[in-house]
């Protein structure tokens, strides 16, 4: 039986003009970033396969939004079709979401544990270790998206108001409800542990500039020129070396801030926005393109702070 198209009205053109432009321009962003991610050596690591989790959890995301929410405006699609697909689709990207969300909970806790307790960093995420970690991210996302299995518990994407959006049914009102609650106490606990890196990495920052004068005057006190020199070359060795390392955890911890401010732009703009909003474009705008704007940016903030991609990728170019 093939596909009929719907005469659209401006309100549906506008729709998928948007939602198909973030969505593809994502999808080019975020598969860019996973291809180069499998191809550096320095991602080959615990960190590196969160953050390809992560990447993933965007491709999915954008996947549904190009190849279901947009068809699903244009095409007219039986009705008991319409339906499987729609819940199909439905599960799969809160599976998506779920998993992007506890990404940016591992990732925060990977970054946490290595700074705080680097002794004990490859012991918990080489090897087997690193296997437990990325598996439970993926086990307990997965568990998320057990009820969607009951027929009574769904999330689907409403073509008249383009808007994606759980079912009226007491069971998807309750995850609707769950979904809302966990994403904001992942939120605060990722913005905690970012504050106390924060703090911690002043401290550091503060130390190393007392230790740093101090060698300084030490080295100028010297009368000996050659030793002066042999001292302020291991000096100056050991402060660019410093420098060096200092910056990853600087990075990440950027990395990791952008994103979570990310997610609560875009959790204002479902909750607080949307609702008191009458137009039908305007409430997608602050939903469905919020949400498609959240996981285009999310994989744009890894290309930016990772110079590793950016390398690979021009190199190619």
């Amino acid at each position: 039986m093939p596909l009929l198209t719907k005469e659209l009205s401006e309100e549906s053109i506008a729709a998928v003009s948007s939602i198909g432009s973030i969505g593809i321009a994502g999808l080019i962003i975020n598969i860019t970033c996973l291809i180069r991610l499998l191809r550096t050596s320095d991602f080959k690591n615990c960190f590196g396969y969160i953050v390809r989790s992560q990447i993933f959890a965007n491709i999915g995301t954008l996947f549904c939004f190009v190849f279901w929410s947009c068809l699903s405006i244009i095409f007219c699609i039986r009705k008991d079709i319409y339906n499987i697909l729609d819940k199909c689709f439905g599960t799969f990207i809160i599976f998506c979401w779920n998993l992007g969300m506890y990404c940016h909970v591992f990732i925060s806790l990977n970054r946490f544990i290595a700074l705080f307790f680097p002794l004990r960093y490859d012991l918990l995420f080489e090897g087997k270790g690193c296997k437990i970690y990325v598996s439970l991210l993926w086990i307990v996302s997965l568990t998320h998206i057990i009820p969607f299995f009951s027929r009574s518990c769904y999330f689907i994407f409403d073509s008249n108001i383009f808007v994606w959006s759980f079912g009226s049914t007491p069971c998807s009102y309750l995850l609707s409800e769950i979904n809302f609650d966990l994403s904001i106490a992942y939120t605060i606990f990722c913005l905690a542990i970012d504050f106390i890196i924060f703090i911690k990495l002043g401290i550091k920052s503060k130390n190393f500039k007392r230790c740093s004068k101090r060698m300084r005057q030490v080295s100028v006190a010297k009368n000996s020129y050659k030793k002066t020199a042999f001292e302020s070359t291991t000096i100056n060795d050991k402060k660019s070396k410093k420098n060096s390392s200092s910056k990853f955890p600087i990075k990440f911890f950027m990395q990791s801030f952008c994103q979570n401010v990310l997610v609560i732009l875009q959790m204002i703009s479902f909750h607080f926005f949307s609702p008191y909003s009458e137009d039908t474009l305007q409430i997608m705008a602050y939903t469905t393109i919020a949400w498609n704007l959240h996981s285009s940016i999310d994989g744009l903030i890894v290309f930016f702070f990772h110079k590793e991609i950016r390398r690979n990728i021009f190199k190619c170019c």
